[in-house]
């Protein structure tokens, strides 16, 4: 498995097909742990803009893994590869961004020839943020049971929301390596949502 450890931005720009997403940060050996099974042979993609400080996160990141029983990392590159991965011929994949504002306007627009299947919002906060409120119509998975069958749709877009974005970034990237292609994050999640006065229910 190859774990890219980028911003989820940078990420989101280019990454190569398959990668999981995982940024390096206080949390990050919580959503490896939940996310990438034992026993996985990992490649760790770093941001190359931290190319001197590279030997100092790799041992971070390779001693935080093993903390959650991860501990078969059989190597490291850095943002390099991916243009080594297009040089040999291959393309890099995206994770396409929505705001709130047009997030509404699709919910709301009305179908059309051209409009396609509307959008499965995915909702992968934990339950207690859900309770409080969420989208009207979302699917609840948390975050941490997307590693799971799901059982959505994989030819239905799919709109991924979190509370701020940092964990549906996270999770678009655990449903584009698992197969689903239609896959856009919600920019700035659900506080976004609410920033932009659009309606949400509780419970």
């Amino acid at each position: 498995m190859i774990v890219d450890t980028r911003p989820a931005p940078t990420f989101a720009e280019a990454h190569v097909p398959g990668a999981l997403n995982i940024p390096y940060n206080k949390i990050f050996s919580t959503w490896a742990g939940w996310l990438i099974p034992g026993e996985t042979e990992i490649t760790l993609i770093v941001n190359a803009d931290e190319h001197e400080i590279t030997p100092g996160v790799l041992t971070s990141a390779v001693r935080d893994l093993a903390m959650v029983g991860l501990d078969r990392v059989t190597g490291w590159m850095d943002q390099s590869a991916l243009q080594a991965w297009t040089d040999a011929g291959h393309s890099l994949d995206t994770v396409p961004q929505l705001t709130a504002h047009a997030l509404s306007q699709q919910m709301t627009g009305n179908r059309s020839a051209d409009a396609g299947t509307l959008a499965t919002i995915l909702d992968v906060r934990n339950d207690d943020e859900w309770s409080k409120g969420h989208l009207a119509g979302a699917t609840h998975i948390p975050l941490g049971h997307l590693g799971e069958e799901v059982g959505l749709s994989v030819d239905t877009p799919i709109v991924v929301q979190c509370q701020a974005g940092a964990r549906s970034s996270i999770a678009a990237s655990v449903l584009k390596r698992a197969g689903y292609r239609n896959v856009t994050n919600l920019t700035g999640g659900y506080n976004a949502w609410v920033e932009a006065a659009q309606p949400t229910v509780k419970g």
